[in-house]
């Protein structure tokens, strides 16, 4: 401040607060009282003049000074800076910070907890011992969040409520979360996925918070007539639905619950709005659909959809989603408008909430990672008695096999005394003058060999050793699944891709 100041007197005419025709040496100019007084106004001239100066020189090295020891330069305005980590930068497509997409979201997650097998055919970079891969095909179970007390998905959408009153959103919306006025945990969501509204409640449950996701700000706060269940909101905002603990079901508009529309059979799994607001539709848990008009508040159809009981269901746009008590993993699709089942399912997988751990199962098996094992660890004896070896296989489990045929054999019945025979590092061994071999090379480098060996109900246990003398070869997208341990007779390859 002070450096600012005093550069700002120098080259300055005049400063603000101060009257500077005041000063002694400014009333002189142009003077003259006078011949008798000439001689008087020269000296005094003169003599300012030389204070006028005096003064400048001050200035001027004081100037000079503080250009030196402050190193004053010219202010040079700096270009902007990209944003760090944990920095966001406000734009047109996010106005109300970072958002992502349900599909975004659901592959950052499968990238992290479910490695595809590419990543194990990458050769190490040091000497072993080298960890042992698990992998298999199944339908992955993705952990996507955790503290979750509630949540609402759909095919391209996800919202998610948790222990502090936040919401995080998933959509093609631009706003990334809201936050309910009391900051409670989140006991119930609403939300259909296209449309901007989307409701919550906290564990009071006696008030429904309606946002509106175009602005990413609350629209209002409506109070409920008792504990709330279930709830919806028309598409346009203005109509409002919910069940409460009674299992009455009531609806109104501008936001209050003023009509009570049926006092409901069963559990109540869902309600939603036609796109028009001309009908209000709900789901329970033995299969009925029913379906009211707002115009007279009388019910307009319904129907018993088979498979019930259900366990859970959501409707999305013209369809009603459900999952049946005794398989879960199955859902059944309703065609609303065609009053059938539907063979189309938009939705990739489902969700489901366990222990405040909100999961994602896909619907399509994928082969994943599942575990790291310490080494290869196979280890083999033999029984010449009997002509049975026994394998500790990479699970810690024996398996036995048959050394004339090469083939699996049941455990024994009475026990044997086994002894045991090398197993090279090609995961092979010699006995009796019979090869054996118990996992096939799928890679072979110049220094590294990745081995593969199937086991049944697990999958493909894969590891790497340091090649000695196995031909190269190069990677097909085959696996192998070795049936008969006799090194004569190869495996069958199993197409993986």
């Amino acid at each position: 401040m002070g450096t600012t100041f005093w550069i700002t007197a120098i080259c300055s005419p005049s400063l603000p607060g101060r009257d500077w025709s005041n000063a002694p040496w400014g009333r002189l100019s142009g003077q003259s009282r006078g011949k008798a007084d000439w001689s008087r106004t020269k000296r005094i001239q003169m003599r300012k003049s030389r204070q006028i100066n005096f003064v400048s020189w001050i200035w001027l090295t004081t100037a000079i000074s503080c250009l030196i020891l402050t190193g004053c330069t010219p202010k040079v305005q700096k270009p902007a800076q990209p944003a760090g980590p944990g920095k966001y930068q406000l734009s047109q497509e996010h106005p109300f910070g970072p958002s992502q997409t349900l599909d975004q979201l659901l592959a950052e997650k499968m990238q992290n907890q479910c490695t595809p097998i590419t990543a194990a055919l990458t050769p190490p970079k040091h000497a072993g011992p080298h960890p042992t891969i698990l992998i298999n095909k199944e339908k992955p179970s993705l952990i996507l969040d955790r503290d979750v007390t509630a949540y609402a998905g759909g095919s391209d959408y996800l919202a998610a409520g948790y222990i502090n009153g936040n919401i995080r959103v998933w959509s093609k919306w631009a706003c990334p979360s809201v936050t309910l006025p009391r900051k409670e945990a989140i006991h119930s969501i609403w939300w259909n996925g296209f449309s901007p509204f989307i409701a919550a409640c906290d564990q009071n449950q006696q008030q429904i918070s309606v946002y509106n996701l175009r602005s990413c700000s609350r629209a209002a706060d409506v109070p409920t007539k008792g504990p709330v269940k279930e709830f919806a909101v028309g598409p346009q905002g203005t109509h409002l639905a919910c069940v409460d603990a009674g299992r009455r079901l009531w609806t109104g508009t501008n936001n209050r619950l003023n009509q009570e529309m049926a006092r409901l059979r069963y559990d109540v799994l869902d309600i939603a709005f036609t796109p028009g607001c001309g009908l209000l539709m709900a789901a329970d848990r033995m299969g009925w659909l029913v379906l009211w008009s707002l115009s007279d508040y009388q019910m307009w159809d319904q129907v018993r959809i088979p498979g019930g009981p259900f366990e859970q269901g959501h409707f999305e746009q013209d369809r009603l989603i459900l999952y049946p008590e005794k398989n879960k993993a199955k859902s059944l699709v309703w065609d609303i408008p065609a009053g059938s089942k539907s063979t189309k399912n938009r939705s990739k997988g489902r969700f489901f909430l366990e222990d405040n751990v909100l999961y994602y199962l896909c619907s399509k098996p994928q082969w994943v990672k599942k575990a790291v094992l310490s080494g290869a660890g196979l280890q083999a004896f033999v029984h010449p008695g009997q002509g049975i070896i026994q394998v500790l296989d990479l699970d810690g489990e024996k398996r036995y096999y048959h050394a004339g045929t090469g083939m699996q054999v049941p455990v024994p019945k009475q026990e044997l005394n086994f002894k045991q025979v090398p197993v090279t590092a090609q995961c092979g061994f010699v006995w009796n003058g019979v090869k054996f071999r118990l996992a096939d090379p799928v890679l072979v480098l110049d220094h590294w060999a990745l081995w593969a060996r199937y086991i049944p109900d697990q999958g493909y246990y894969l590891w790497w050793t340091e090649n000695a003398d196995v031909p190269a070869k190069e990677y097909d997208l085959k696996l192998p699944r070795r049936q008969n341990i006799r090194a004569e007779i190869p495996a069958t390859w199993m197409g993986i891709e």
